[in-house]
């Protein structure tokens, strides 16, 4: 099964890294054919990892563990039950592979939950970590849904084949402001890694396959008037939010950040951004089977 796994995993990723192939996955994504063979591989793998936890797991329930107490706490910074329920539901997946209830997560609207987020006129977007463009084709559907007249999108991808792909689909757009950097707290130069499964920014020179420009938000003279950021950059979420502390306190926009990526970022990142700014209101929801997609939502 673990086999299966990682060559379902593999293929899915190279197959979105080439614009011929990645047009084949959206198709398959609105036929719902790539929900059905996810959600068949990850309860066959989950069932086996419940009978035989492997080390992340254990290493996974040790960290929470140790860190009862500021759990308590982050559950406490949560504004409705479901969010505590959701994070909870986080936390047992990550260390007992608990599968996840029907109520508890959805699919369909990641970054776009609408009893807590829409689109508004005159909106700023932050797509922090644009990829080829998934979340600004639902930000625009969105934007058509509520009949918004958006100001700008500003989109930042560091992979180059990924910004490629944006700068084919979205440079044209005048709406749209397309950087390759990525994000961090403070503006510069970092390692970048890139492989068949993710793309990351890295302090670990061995791990580089090149090199990239970073930026803080708060030096993007484009994110003076923004009004939402959002995040999902394989880890660095943290170091960017603090990157943006000035833009958040000043104009409070609505953030959506995913906080999956590590077990301390599920807990990190909303303290963070509840230490920044205690007038937000914080909601964490999820919006996929696995341990992946888990995004916290802050608005005031």
């Amino acid at each position: 099964m673990e086999f299966i796994w990682r060559l379902s995993y593999s293929i899915w990723w190279w197959m979105q890294k080439h614009e011929w192939t990645f047009r084949f996955v959206l198709w398959l994504k609105q036929m719902g054919v790539v929900r059905v063979v996810k959600h068949w591989l990850v309860r066959h793998r989950d069932a086996e990892l419940r009978k035989h936890p492997n080390e992340a797991m254990k290493n996974n329930a040790n960290y929470f563990d140790e860190n009862k107490k500021r759990v308590e706490r982050v559950l406490s910074l949560l504004a409705d039950e479901k969010s505590k329920k959701v994070l909870g539901g986080a936390i047992a997946y990550r260390t007992r592979r608990s599968p996840w209830p029907p109520e508890l997560f959805s699919e369909d609207d990641q970054y776009f939950v609408r009893d807590l987020v829409r689109v508004e006129d005159g909106e700023v977007f932050l797509d922090g970590g644009a990829y080829m463009g998934d979340t600004i084709e639902e930000f625009l559907a969105m934007a058509k849904k509520e009949n918004a007249n958006f100001n700008k999108i500003i989109a930042l991808e560091p992979d180059k084949t990924n910004y490629q792909m944006l700068k084919n689909s979205y440079g044209t757009d005048q709406r749209i402001i397309l950087l390759q950097k990525g994000l961090s707290d403070k503006s510069g130069t970092l390692y970048f890694q890139e492989n068949a499964n993710f793309s990351r920014l890295t302090e670990d020179e061995e791990l580089a396959t090149t090199k990239v420009p970073v930026v803080a938000i708060d030096d993007l003279p484009e994110c003076d008037e923004i009004t939402w950021i959002k995040m999902d950059i394989e880890g660095a979420e943290s170091d960017a939010l603090e990157g943006a502390r000035g833009v958040i306190r000043r104009n409070h926009p609505k953030l959506t950040i995913c906080i999956y990526h590590s077990n301390e970022d599920v807990l990190r990142i909303i303290e963070q951004v509840h230490e920044m700014a205690p007038e937000y209101k914080l909601y964490v929801r999820h919006h996929s089977i696995g341990d992946n997609e888990t995004v916290l939502y802050a608005v005031i």
